[in-house]
This record gives structure tokens, sequence and C-alpha cells, in this order.
């Protein structure tokens, strides 16, 4: 913590501030900052890492898909087929 500004100040804070309580409210301040850092550092319990979601899309992209039947010359998105839910229906029935 720097000096006081004495008589520089409009204020004339160094005459009504005490120098032991500029240096708890220096304190003060710094300790608050410290605990925005703390928050800044959380990470939510549902939070998604990059890493699993490119897992998740690698294997989802690894099964067949179809165009749409429903405009088709309109969109270029791909769907899963129909078959793939009887399947996963079938694997859990094991």
């Amino acid at each position: 913590m720097g000096p006081s500004c004495k008589d520089k100040c409009r204020f004339q804070c160094s005459k009504k501030v005490l120098q032991i309580e500029r240096e708890g409210i220096f304190e003060q301040l710094w300790s608050l900052s410290k605990t925005i850092d703390l928050k800044r550092q959380f990470v939510p319990p549902n939070k998604i890492y990059a890493e699993v979601k490119d897992t998740i899309r690698d294997h989802i992209l690894k099964f067949p898909t179809v165009e749409s039947h429903y405009s088709r010359e309109r969109s270029s998105k791909k769907y899963l087929e129909n078959s793939l839910s009887t399947y996963i229906k079938n694997v859990r029935a094991l």
C-alpha cells in the first residue's frame, strides 16, 4: 500500500481516516479480490468436458445415417436409421 495523499487530497482523507483504518480497508479489499478469484475457478458439477463431448460425438458418428424423407433437396441434415432403436432394445434385453 502506498503512502497517503497528505494535503493534496481535496477530501482530506489523511486527516479523517487513520493509517491503521486505511490498512484495514486495504486488506479487506484485497481479500475480497481473492474470494472473487476463487469463485471464478469453480467448475459446475454438471459441466461436460470437451474431450468427453468429442468421444460421444465420435461414437454417434459411427452409426449409419439416412437423409430426411421430408424436403431432401432443401436439407443437408442426416438422421439415425429407425432400425437402430430396435437394435438398442434388443441389446438391452440381453
